[in-house]
């Protein structure tokens, strides 16, 4: 029917469905089309149906992607804060990026299942918590938290989380108790 950079108003069943092309399912590691629901049905006014389909894809933006299912924090991380971060800082940082992710961040949140949409401020403590157990000053501490902060922060720029859970949690000093 009607189209729009990758997004297509559809008809079934007498009700108006947007159905989007670009789903990536993070298990397949694809992208399927899905059709998501208007809430309008053929007896909707025509203008109303074009304004409802026009502010699904302002909202959606032409070039980002929607997700299919919750998505594991580390492969948020993996498949789109690395590759929007390549080319943008400095190749050692990049580098050391990579290193203190697959080392660090992507075992202990792959260890507990970690769901981006779902990691809040205590998530982040136990973190930077487990890093002052294993002996990580609280400058190295900081680092993990650029990676982190960036990748939430995309996150939440693009609308998939309602917040950046970072910005509660805090560092502990070297030697602090809690």
């Amino acid at each position: 029917m009607n189209t729009n950079n990758g997004w297509s108003l559809q008809l079934n069943k007498g009700k108006y469905y947007v159905a989007v092309k670009r789903m990536y399912d993070p298990k397949s590691g694809t992208r399927k089309q899905k059709s998501v629901p208007l809430n309008l049905t053929v007896d909707a006014p025509k203008k109303e149906v074009q304004a409802a389909f026009k502010a699904f894809v302002e909202k959606q933006g032409s070039t980002e992607v929607v997700y299919a299912r919750n998505i594991l924090f580390t492969e948020w991380i993996e498949r789109e804060w690395f590759p929007y971060k390549e080319g943008k800082i400095d190749e050692t940082t990049f580098a050391n990026y990579r290193y203190v992710f697959e080392s660090h961040i992507k075992p202990y949140f792959d260890a507990h299942s970690a769901i981006l949409q779902k990691l809040t401020f205590h998530d982040i403590q136990a973190y930077y918590d487990h890093c002052k157990d294993e002996g990580l000053s609280k400058t190295t501490i900081e680092k993990h938290r650029a990676i982190l902060n960036g990748a939430l922060d995309l996150a939440y720029r693009r609308e998939l989380i309602p917040s950046n859970p970072i910005d509660r949690a805090e560092i502990p000093e070297s030697g602090e108790e809690y």
